[in-house]
């Protein structure tokens, strides 16, 4: 599993210098991205072999809670899980004390993440497996632009307090986002949905589906 101390240290958002040229945090950035995605890119080639050896036995894949009692599969399964359950993910320059607040939400110091550039930014990410969001706290504008969600994803109670983009993104398994705050544009632009997604009880201020594809049951 990705815990969130393993995640700072591979995405490189705690560390990444704030830099007032869009040039150098976009390199920045994609050395970040490529250094995740590799991680995830092994991961998905282990599927495949695990597949074709036919040890692959997965039960639920497209639910909340996927399993297994084939040990290889509940093995890559573990590893293949990113949890950022309430994780504060912060554009915010000054300094937080042993307690963060946001909106009105308290988090964990040991939870935060600072994030330079002008975003967080999750764009052309691929999870392989189960990821977790929930409870995160997305302050600041948020992209997931062509991201690849190959496992379940989770952003139950999450709260995005600013502009989040998901356009094109590509989630494979079973997509959650029940009672979700968008304070600001939730854009769904092209996105395809392989498998079941829910919204319930989430709120939008604006929300964009134009062109989302949805080929399983929507809520």
């Amino acid at each position: 599993m990705i815990s969130f101390c393993r995640f700072t240290e591979l995405r490189k958002f705690s560390v990444a210098p704030v830099v007032s040229s869009s040039v150098h945090y976009d390199a920045a950035n994609a050395v970040a991205r490529d250094h995740w995605n590799a991680w995830a890119d092994a991961l998905i080639v282990e599927r495949q072999r695990l597949e074709k050896e036919k040890l692959w036995q997965c039960h639920d894949w497209g639910s909340s809670k996927p399993r297994s009692e084939n040990p290889e599969t509940q093995e890559w399964l573990n590893r293949a899980t990113a949890d950022f359950r309430e994780v504060l993910f912060s554009r915010a320059k000054d300094d937080r004390s042993t307690r963060s607040r946001v909106s009105g939400i308290e988090m964990k110091e040991d939870k935060v993440v600072q994030c330079a550039g002008r975003a967080i930014d999750f764009r052309g990410y691929v999870f392989p497996g189960h990821v977790l969001f929930s409870e995160a706290v997305f302050d600041g504008w948020v992209w997931f632009q062509d991201a690849k969600f190959y496992g379940v994803a989770t952003f139950t109670s999450a709260r995005f307090c600013s502009w989040a983009g998901f356009q094109k993104a590509k989630f494979f398994g079973f997509a959650e986002f029940n009672d979700v705050t968008f304070v600001d544009n939730a854009v769904f632009e092209e996105a395809c949905f392989e498998c079941e997604v829910r919204f319930d009880l989430s709120e939008f201020k604006l929300g964009n589906i134009r062109k989302a594809m949805f080929k399983g049951e929507a809520s």
